[in-house]
């Protein structure tokens, strides 16, 4: 009787692992989803010399592990594109280490865009209903509501679905 229940408690537990140690079930192509913006508001320029950040939070799967370039792979891996003139941010997102046996992964992506001069991601632009089409980092003009669609590449040249985010405010000083 002591045997059996030893076997019925092996069995059951090899059970629970064997279902715990499955690999994800994700499709080959990576897949992407808005979390959050780390702000809903944003300066244009530095205010009294401070740099402003906002993070682009996204989560990810991917199903065979590929995502992310090495090295100095001058590669742009991110199609992020601004909704309102349509002009586009270039970034590139690092590899991402395979955890585990398994090549399966899923996460967060953080995508930095910086009022930094020197960089530059994020200005207020005047838009063709407003007159002067194409002139960007215009000061003085209200405030913009900004919004992005993404999508990413993995290493295999699989893209991502295409997201467009909510907006965030960005205040044209």
């Amino acid at each position: 009787m002591r045997v059996a229940k030893s076997i019925s408690l092996v069995f059951f537990l090899s059970l629970i692992l064997t279902a715990c140690l499955q690999p994800p079930d994700y499709p080959a192509e990576p897949v992407i989803e808005f979390k959050y913006f780390s702000s809903n508001s944003m300066n244009q320029r530095p205010v009294n010399g401070k740099v402003d950040t906002l993070f682009v939070v996204l989560d990810f799967t991917d199903g065979d592990g590929d995502l992310g370039l090495e090295g100095n792979d001058p590669t742009i891996n991110i199609d992020m594109f601004d909704l309102r003139d349509g002009s586009r941010i270039l970034a590139r997102l690092p590899k991402v280490e395979d955890l585990g046996a398994q090549n399966g992964i899923s996460g967060e992506i953080s995508i930095r865009l910086t009022n930094d001069p020197n960089v530059g991601d994020v200005c207020c632009v005047i838009l063709p209903e407003d007159g002067k089409p194409g002139q960007a980092c215009v000061p003085g003009i209200a405030p913009q509501q900004v919004g992005y669609s993404i999508r990413i590449q993995d290493r295999a040249g699989n893209w991502s679905n295409t997201i467009e985010t909510p907006t965030f405010q960005l205040l044209c000083n």
